[in-house]
């Protein structure tokens, strides 16, 4: 091959020099980066919607988007054995909500025990395979997944805490219409403003959940939404951060509700009893 044409062959494998702009800020995501994002906010609007049909339901149609979120980080992380992992997943999920869908003080006992059985499962699950191949990596993959569905179960002990039913109201009103806007607004606000570092998108959260939850619950309410919508804000920006949406589109809508979840369930045992 002619050095012509092996400098054409390198400059044909070359990114376009459209996809960055002038200045060096990637360009819009795309449209259906966006109608991706929302259709994970429809999934918690239905959460939303599931609040007023009292704790079963509630938890039953949080154990369905707990399988989505399970299926969208382990499409993340692209680790082997990931239908192991998604069962695992669902197994523990699945206990989680059962276990926290009574009014129960003892949460983080419950979450525990459901963490270290199947912190165990996972490493039986490896001792029973043919082959052991990136052991570590599916361990890491597997065991993450178990965290981020049981910290999304933390929505169902909110739901059956004392005054569970305005908490949970205001969470996950918070956490819909906090996905929403952040979506809404990649396609019409500058991209040079959301470009610089996140903060932007971490400030409209925070100020949705604040609005939510003082509109709920009044001034502690203000103070639980502010800090749930800071943590959801920071998932949010986590994702975008790492580009895991091209892999894991769902992950910019559910991954803010396991982020959100605990330090709602916490701030309102804390601040309402």
């Amino acid at each position: 091959m002619s050095s012509g044409t092996a400098a054409n062959a390198r400059h044909d494998e070359l990114p376009p020099a459209a996809s960055m702009g002038s200045s060096g800020v990637p360009p819009r995501p795309a449209l259906p980066t966006v109608v991706t994002g929302l259709l994970g906010a429809a999934l918690l609007g239905v959460v939303l919607a599931a609040v007023p049909a009292g704790n079963p339901t509630f938890a039953l149609v949080v154990f369905a988007v707990q399988i989505l979120l399970a299926m969208s980080w382990l499409a993340l992380l692209s680790a082997p054995s990931r239908f192991v992992g998604l069962v695992l997943a669902v197994g523990s999920a699945l206990a989680a909500d059962l276990l926290l869908s009574r009014d129960d003080d003892d949460v983080v006992g419950a979450l525990a025990g459901v963490i270290a059985l199947g912190l165990l499962a996972a490493v039986l699950a490896q001792l029973a395979a043919k082959q052991h191949r990136r052991v570590t990596e599916v361990l890491a993959a597997q065991v993450s997944t178990i965290l981020v569905v049981c910290a999304s179960a933390c929505v169902v002990a909110l739901r059956a805490a004392p005054h569970g039913y305005d908490a949970a109201l205001a969470t996950t009103a918070l956490l819909t219409a906090g996905s929403l806007l952040a979506r809404a607004l990649t396609l019409v606000v500058p991209r040079w403003i959301t470009a610089g570092g996140g903060a932007f998108g971490v400030l409209v959260w925070t100020t949705v959940g604040a609005v939510c939850g003082g509109v709920v619950l009044d001034t502690d309410g203000f103070l639980i939404g502010l800090a749930t919508g800071a943590a959801a804000g920071f998932a949010d920006l986590l994702v975008a951060a790492a580009d895991a949406h091209r892999r894991a589109l769902l992950l910019f809508a559910l991954l803010p509700l396991a982020s959100g979840a605990p330090v709602a369930y916490v701030l309102s045992r804390v601040l309402l009893g």
